[in-house]
């Protein structure tokens, strides 16, 4: 399914620019946190959470390496945030 295909619900606002992440898992769900942290900040603001079977957390995780590869190849390399 391209992007194009998917159905948005919200509004713009309701889906905020995120560049915080964190990830835990147990047997059954990966979940993911999605929020904004800022320099001066004293903690991050999570503003969506994901949860996912592993499965589906293996896909997506293909889905970007795929995304990123194909970004890299039009846009150029991405430094490494470590």
């Amino acid at each position: 399914m391209a992007l194009n295909d998917a159905i948005h619900t919200g509004t713009p606002s309701q889906r905020p620019y995120v560049n915080y992440f964190q990830i835990g898992h147990n047997a059954m769900e990966v979940v993911l946190e999605c929020g904004q942290y800022y320099a001066g900040d004293e903690q991050a603001l999570i503003v969506s959470q994901v949860i996912t079977s592993p499965y589906y957390a293996k896909r997506l995780l293909k889905l970007l390496h795929d995304a990123l590869k194909q970004y890299e190849e039009e846009f150029g390399s991405i430094p490494n945030s470590e």
